[in-house]
């Protein structure tokens, strides 16, 4: 984890989103990170790596995680309501009770992910296989 990534997020959303859009060529370092139950509502997560992370029920609506590494991350109890996952490693994933409800997963590795008691709609699992939203 680079400390200076995980203190830039504990400040807000609006500031880290800034910052990403000032240095969209670093990819952050958030690997076991502990973010339980933080508002992420937004958040620019994109390329992140956050492997063995524990966010457990943080809110991640409307964030953005594609091609973030998740992979062995805790995800218990965190909503993911219209989150960007296409091309995310969620391999191991503990997304027990999750919220993925309109969620995209183009591409989205999901290889023993415990998905157990998540929330899914059928239309969010056709998108496993098709092609990405257009903008």
């Amino acid at each position: 984890m680079n400390q200076e990534h995980f203190d830039l997020l504990k400040q807000g959303v609006q500031k880290w989103n800034a910052w990403r859009k000032a240095h969209p060529n670093i990819l952050p370092d958030l690997s076991r990170a502990d973010l339980k139950w933080m508002d992420l509502r937004g958040a620019n997560l994109g390329g992140a790596n956050l492997h063995q992370a524990l966010l457990n029920g943080a809110d991640f609506r409307d964030a953005n995680l594609c091609k973030a590494d998740l992979s062995e991350a805790n995800l218990s109890k965190a909503c993911f309501y219209r989150a960007c996952l296409n091309w995310a490693n969620l391999q191991k994933a503990d997304l027990y009770k999750a919220d993925l409800r309109g969620a995209e997963f183009f591409r989205t590795n999901l290889q023993d992910a415990d998905l157990s008691d998540a929330e899914l709609c059928p239309e969010d699992l056709d998108l496993l296989s098709s092609e990405p939203k257009q903008a």
